[in-house]
């Protein structure tokens, strides 16, 4: 009699015990879709141009390395006026660097980047920006020429100022704004400190600004977007009488750092 094999039992092997570092990973992820979640919804919340201006801070923040100033020295003629870029609050003269490429890929090249002392008032900062104005024009052999200014937010309003001086004003051929409160700013309440205090509408830099009004000083565009959530309200950009182009859907930061805002700023000088 032969004999049948006695089956033997397959046992399933039972799978390793997850290691310190697996569990680790499982845990952290679950964190991190809890936090997700829980911040999801506040930021959906916010209004969509704020949201928009808060994702180019940080890009904005790149722009702001390097030296604050830098020496003025004369550069060659390219057919056009010297351009002098101002900053606005809290800014830096390397905020202009994406913009002074477009410039130059584009055939102006004697191009200048005003960077404005850390602390002081508008009007003393307008002082800054006169002489520096003056140096411009004197490495360049250009003393009876002039400048083209592009001043983004409350450099248009330091810009402005400047030209209060008559001589100032007359080395001004144009003067291109970029988001730039000249009615002042409702948002300026949400800070605090004399330079944000000299933003609000009823301020006195303000005023001085809407004495100046008619308009008839050197050319003036206004780039200005419905979007910008530092100027409000944002009509407060324009100037009755002047040249206004609205950039659709660009915030405060934007308006200098996209290339829509390089494009209207080049374009606006070079009709004037």
């Amino acid at each position: 009699m032969s004999l049948l094999p006695v089956p033997v039992p397959v046992v399933a092997e039972a799978p390793p015990e997850p290691g310190f570092w697996a569990c680790f990973g499982k845990i952290l992820a679950r964190t991190a879709a809890c936090l997700g979640a829980s911040i999801a919804a506040p930021y959906q919340a916010v209004d969509p141009d704020l949201r928009r201006e808060l994702a180019s801070m940080p890009l904005m923040a790149l722009t702001s390395v390097g030296p604050r100033e830098a020496l003025i020295a004369p550069k060659r003629g390219d057919g056009s006026r010297p351009v002098v870029f101002v900053h606005g609050l809290g800014g830096h003269r390397g905020n202009f660097r994406a913009m002074q490429a477009w410039f130059r890929a584009n055939g102006r090249k004697r191009l200048y980047s005003v960077g404005l002392p850390k602390r002081g008032r508008a009007r003393s900062h307008a002082e800054y920006l006169r002489l520096f104005i003056e140096r411009v024009l004197e490495v360049n052999d250009l003393a009876e020429g002039q400048i083209d200014l592009v001043a983004h937010s409350r450099g248009g309003i330091v810009a402005r100022l400047a030209l209060d001086d008559v001589l100032t004003a007359q080395r001004v051929a144009n003067l291109v704004t970029i988001g730039t409160p000249h009615h002042g700013t409702m948002a300026a309440r949400f800070g605090k400190g004399r330079a944000l205090d000299e933003l609000r509408p009823d301020s006195d830099i303000v005023s001085r600004l809407r004495e100046q009004l008619p308009w008839t000083g050197p050319r003036l565009v206004c780039l200005w977007s419905e979007a910008d959530p530092f100027v409000v309200p944002s009509a407060n950009a324009q100037v009755s009488g002047v040249t206004n182009v609205e950039l659709e859907g660009l915030g405060h930061c934007q308006l200098l750092l996209w290339p829509a805002g390089w494009r209207a700023a080049f374009d606006a000088l070079s009709i004037g």
